[in-house]
């Protein structure tokens, strides 16, 4: 089973959130399930937040998963010094020797215009192209959220309010980085779904599209 993992790291005053994606189906066919949702409060130590996430990468079905576990971290609000954090947890995997309890970063940016690269150690998402991935997934079913989880509501209804901000807005423009009250949730939900996506066409030589509180089984 593979595992896809997005963490929105917010500002100071902010919440913190993480999503874990577990991928079922072919992988030119994928379906993705929600099996966690969680969020620190405001004001939690970045060290804290490197910690609970590595004791969770560390433990249980994801310490047994095939290798790497895939990490996407947003650090629009934050930048490189919150991604050294967890570089020094989390040294790069060798790909030629995967061994078990690797994991693989994926420093990402919200930026704007139409084009994906990558710089600097980030990688740099437009936000259309983000937003559009976690639409298409919802729309066509290939996202599931248990509804178990505590924040899977909160969740479905943040997604579906970003639609409607989308839709209701004129050409490209999506605002600041997180606007909504539940933003958080969102982007860290829409980075764990491009990277999969990314990681997947990658793995099928196909050409990457430019456009287009906890409740967990994880204790």
């Amino acid at each position: 089973m593979d595992y896809y993992l997005g963490l929105s790291v917010g500002q100071t005053l902010d919440y913190s959130a993480l999503v874990i994606l577990e991928r079922h189906g072919e992988k030119t066919a994928p379906v993705f399930h929600c099996r966690h949702l969680q969020r620190w409060q405001a004001r939690t130590p970045y060290a804290s937040l490197v910690s609970d996430v590595s004791g969770m990468l560390g433990a249980g079905e994801l310490k047994a998963a095939a290798p790497p576990l895939f990490l996407a971290i947003d650090a629009t609000g934050t930048g490189a010094p919150v991604v050294e954090l967890f570089r020094k947890v989390f040294p790069r995997p060798d790909p030629e020797r995967p061994k078990a309890g690797d994991v693989a970063l994926r420093p990402s940016l919200i930026v704007p215009g139409d084009l994906a690269g990558r710089e600097g150690g980030f990688w740099r998402v437009p936000k259309r192209d983000l937003i559009s991935e976690a639409q298409i997934a919802l729309q066509t079913g290939a996202l599931k959220v248990a509804p178990e989880l505590q924040e899977a509501q909160t969740l479905t209804h943040a997604l579906e309010t970003f639609q409607v901000k989308i839709e209701a807005r004129e050409g490209d423009s999506y605002g600041v980085w997180r606007e909504g009250a539940n933003d958080g949730m969102v982007f860290a939900l829409a980075f764990a779904i491009w990277h999969a996506q990314h990681e997947l066409r990658r793995a099928l030589n196909a050409p990457v599209m430019q456009r287009t509180s906890a409740t967990s089984k994880f204790r």
